[in-house]
């Protein structure tokens, strides 16, 4: 209760950089602001992959409306961003759909997806946003290994990995020294588009699930102060977090998995 009100005190923005939002979806529709189909300019983002609406919901799905989900920031606005769609898409896709989000309104971005290659143009997309005190967070991946994937290894990112019902590292989940907080991604339950799916919602699994639990916590965070840097943001989640595995910081599970209350009580106190 305490988070709802903090996040429609200021009313975060929150891009979901993924292949588009059902946009008529009764979960999330009376919450999306304007977006942009960086795949065909001009055309609406709408999600024909299932992805993007799933990611949403886990952020920012509404709340006390009877039906569905509720996400971790449930009144704050969405931002559909497409990059991606059922053919794919392309590191320049990404790169000019985080740009877009970071010059129009976005404080928090969710980029659940990602490269083993570093590419510069996404690398210069992100020091950008960053640079527009954007919080830009990403997934670690989902191949169970030590490989750096991008963006979320590039500098300044918030990289998520993912946990499971019994807060033990997913086995799917990528680690290393550059993760900075972990968040339950296994068989989460969101929302689906209406066009495809029996109902609406349904269960996915992986970090693209994790990452957007972060999202949906940082919002809150920059719900009290607008101004916060994103490494600030990072800090108060890692701070916040609930240790797993070894003692202090390690490479399965980054600081630990976030705790929603202490994130936001930490914040309070600033």
């Amino acid at each position: 209760e305490v988070a709802k009100k903090i996040s429609l005190k200021l009313g975060v923005k929150i891009a979901i950089v993924d292949t588009g939002v059902d946009l008529d979806h009764p979960d999330l529709k009376n919450k999306l602001l304007p977006g942009y189909n960086a795949l065909e300019p001009g055309k609406p983002p709408k999600d024909d992959s299932r992805h993007g609406t799933h990611v949403s919901g886990i952020s920012a799905a509404i709340s006390n409306n009877g039906i569905g989900v509720a996400g971790l920031a449930a009144n704050c606005k969405i931002i559909p961003v497409k990059v991606l769609g059922a053919n794919g898409g392309s590191l320049a896709s990404i790169a000019d759909g985080l740009t877009w989000a970071a010059d129009n309104g976005a404080d928090v971005v969710n980029m659940s997806l990602g490269t083993y290659t570093e590419d510069q143009t996404l690398g210069d997309a992100v020091k950008y946003a960053l640079g527009k005190i954007v919080v830009c967070i990403a997934t670690m991946g989902n191949d169970n290994m030590e490989k750096r994937r991008y963006p979320a290894a590039f500098p300044g990112m918030i990289a998520v990995g993912s946990t499971d019902e019994n807060d033990k590292k997913s086995n799917f989940s990528n680690y290393g020294s550059w993760m900075t907080v972990s968040a339950p991604g296994s068989n989460i339950l969101s929302s689906l588009p209406t066009y495809m799916s029996p109902n609406g919602y349904g269960k996915l699994s992986g970090t693209s699930m994790a990452a957007p639990l972060v999202t949906g916590l940082a919002a809150l965070v920059r719900s009290q102060h607008t101004g916060m840097a994103p490494k600030d943001v990072a800090k108060i989640l890692q701070n916040s977090a609930d240790d797993l595995g070894d003692t202090g910081y390690d490479k399965y599970f980054g600081a630990g998995r976030i705790n929603a209350f202490k994130a936001v009580s930490a914040s309070q106190k600033r």
